[in-house]
């Protein structure tokens, strides 16, 4: 005869939890040739109250898997609960944790728990106070400059260019100095300016023309004329021995503009961790007209709150750099080239400006009419035709719509199905001890010594693999 501990006791079977107490001690018989993983017990008291027991002889807890009662005993087929009885080597063992309810990597993309088909969409506009950009929006062609490269040779020149910025205005002016200074539109009327006109170009003297929508770095020289030096209204452009009359600064450096977008959202359920800020949970794209569409990269911002458009206008090339960087990942993650600028060309007889082409008389006729958009009507159209729509891939770069610029962010975000941590855990790949963690744990491989049978030592490990509850 030897004493076991009875107990009506309710736990999860992949368990390592114990009964509290003492239980229902009673004085039993081990039936011959029983197995100790599976033990027969014969009492002659009714346990049909309790499923459950503890053999201090075998240091063992057993589940009651089936009573029977047979002349005058109640007999208990039990089985070994190898979680309960070896809970203090478990608990102690190091294991390389695959999921557990107590604690989690966020970096982790948990793959247990998928996507639904609902998406929620929204659009970060520019803020509009840091957005030089914005703040000085290009209504139409008027609103920008003209960069002229003319040949010359002095201190400000660039291999023999000196460039100067101009107003819409003074581009109509500078051609009529040029196209109609022979006295009211004709050649006769100044003879000598006409044969001049006659055998040579516009083109001859100004070799590069180009439309931007910015200002750049200028020098407007310095006027000494009054009592002390301030800053002058520019210097007379030559064309050869021409002096047009006309008083611009010269360029001197390119110069900066910035799009910002601030309060970039994050997925709305980024409590489950770090890996819904990427995709597929997470996806961003910049809609600029510059640009079309271009998808961020969700990796490389997801600690980003605010995205910063650097665009940089370069004045002799006439193209435009664009960079984004964000306010935590301080190192450009999308850089481009594009063309910043519209090439005007002032060749022999007429003059292209963005594809549109007039001949002289038409230049001067318009100047004439006090036209203000005669001499440049092709930019406006030719903005409007082939500026490139969000959706579209990157433009070309044949010019540049600011005309209505209106970029945004676009976020969207994939809805994720509702978790089960307590009973599937969450993503940890780290080595912890069961005792420290507590709760749901799915080890890897694990291997834990006990002084067990060896058909102890197969149930628990397949038992453990396949996740267990630490209490």
């Amino acid at each position: 005869m030897i004493n076991i501990a009875f107990y009506t006791f309710s736990k999860k079977p992949t368990s390592t939890k114990q009964p509290t107490g003492s239980g229902n001690v009673l004085s039993c018989n081990i039936k011959s040739r029983s197995s100790i993983i599976n033990p027969v017990i014969e009492v002659k008291t009714n346990i049909t109250a309790y499923n459950y027991c503890y053999i201090s002889s075998f240091g063992r807890y057993y589940y009651i898997t089936d009573i029977t009662f047979d002349s005058g005993l109640w007999i208990a087929q039990c089985r070994i609960d190898v979680l309960a009885t070896y809970k203090t080597e478990i608990g102690s063992t190091s294991m390389f944790v695959l999921r557990s309810a107590n604690a989690s990597n966020g970096e982790i993309i948990d793959t247990l728990n998928p996507t639904t088909a609902y998406t929620t969409v929204s659009a970060v506009n520019p803020t509009a106070l840091t957005s030089s950009m914005l703040r000085n929006p290009i209504h139409d062609v008027e609103d920008g400059f003209y960069v002229i490269g003319v040949q010359g040779y002095d201190q400000a020149s660039e291999n023999g260019v000196i460039y100067y910025q101009i107003t819409p205005v003074q581009f109509r002016q500078l051609l009529h100095a040029f196209y109609a200074n022979s006295g009211n539109g004709t050649w006769w009327g100044n003879l000598s300016r006409g044969v001049i006109d006659s055998l040579a170009h516009i083109s001859d003297y100004i070799v590069s023309c180009r439309w931007f929508p910015k200002s750049f770095v200028l020098d407007y020289g310095i006027d000494e004329s009054g009592p002390q030096p301030v800053q002058g209204d520019g210097y007379e452009i030559y064309l050869g021995s021409l002096n047009t009359h006309i008083k611009a600064p010269r360029v001197i450096g390119n110069i900066g503009y910035l799009v910002c977008y601030d309060d970039i959202p994050k997925h709305p359920q980024a409590s489950y961790g770090n890996y819904t800020k990427v995709y597929p949970f997470t996806h961003y794209q910049l809609c600029d007209p510059l640009l079309g569409v271009i998808t961020l990269n969700p990796v490389i911002m997801k600690n980003d709150t605010s995205i910063t458009q650097y665009m940089n206008f370069d004045y002799i090339t006439g193209d435009l750099e664009i960079t984004l960087t964000g306010n935590n990942t301080h190192y450009p993650f999308y850089t481009t080239y594009i063309k910043g600028s519209v090439d005007i060309n002032l060749s022999g007889t007429s003059v292209d400006i963005g594809g549109f082409i007039s001949n002289r008389a038409g230049v001067i006729a318009n100047i004439r009419a006090e036209n203000p958009l005669g001499a440049i009507a092709g930019i406006r159209t030719t903005i409007n035709d082939i500026q490139p729509q969000p959706g579209n891939n990157q433009s070309n770069g044949i010019l540049l719509p600011l005309i209505g610029y209106s970029p945004f962010i676009r976020c969207c975000f994939k809805q994720i199905t509702n978790r089960d941590v307590t009973n599937r855990g969450l993503p940890l790949y780290d080595y912890r001890q069961p005792n420290a963690l507590g709760g749901y744990i799915l080890p890897d491989n694990p291997e834990v010594a006990i002084d067990g049978t060896g058909n102890e030592i197969d149930l628990l490990k397949s038992l453990l693999a396949g996740g267990f509850f630490y209490e």
